[in-house]
C-alpha cells in the first residue's frame, strides 16, 4: 500500500511540474503531432485489418487483432506526445516522463479493454 501511495504522489508531482512548465501552445502542438504520428503508425495495421474483415468466418481473430492495433495506436500516441513535449519545450527534458507515459497508457488501455469486452459480449449475443 505504501508503494502505491508513493507512486501516486510521484505521479501527481510530475504531472503538476509538467503542467507548470508547459504552455497551452506546446500541449496543443504536441497533441497534434502525436495524433498524426499515431495515425501514420497505425494506418498500415488498420488497412490490413480491413482486408481481414472480408473473411466473415474470422470474426474473433478480427476482434482480437483490432484490440491489439488499438492498443498499439494508443501507446504510439502517448509516447509521441511526451516525445514532442520534450522537443518543443527544453525545460521539460530533465523530467522523467516515463511514469506519466506508462500510467496514462495503462489506464486508458484497461478502460478500452473493458469497453471492448462489453462490446464483444453484446456483439456475440451474451445478454
Amino acid at each position: 500500500m505504501k508503494f502505491l501511495t508513493n507512486f501516486i504522489a510521484k505521479y501527481r508531482n510530475l504531472d503538476r511540474r509538467l503542467g507548470q512548465m508547459t504552455s497551452f501552445k506546446d500541449v496543443g502542438l504536441a497533441s497534434l503531432f502525436a495524433v498524426l504520428t499515431a495515425i501514420a503508425t497505425g494506418a498500415p495495421f488498420v488497412l490490413a485489418l480491413i482486408a481481414l474483415f472480408t473473411f466473415t468466418n474470422l470474426l474473433m481473430l478480427w476482434i482480437v487483432m483490432s484490440f491489439i492495433v488499438l492498443i498499439l495506436i494508443l501507446f504510439s500516441y502517448y509516447f509521441s506526445f511526451y516525445f514532442y513535449i520534450k522537443k518543443l519545450n527544453p525545460k521539460v527534458q530533465d523530467l522523467k516522463t516515463n511514469i506519466l507515459l506508462y500510467t496514462e497508457f495503462v489506464g486508458v488501455s484497461v478502460l478500452m479493454v473493458i469497453v471492448g469486452i462489453i462490446f464483444v459480449w453484446f456483439l456475440l449475443g451474451g445478454m
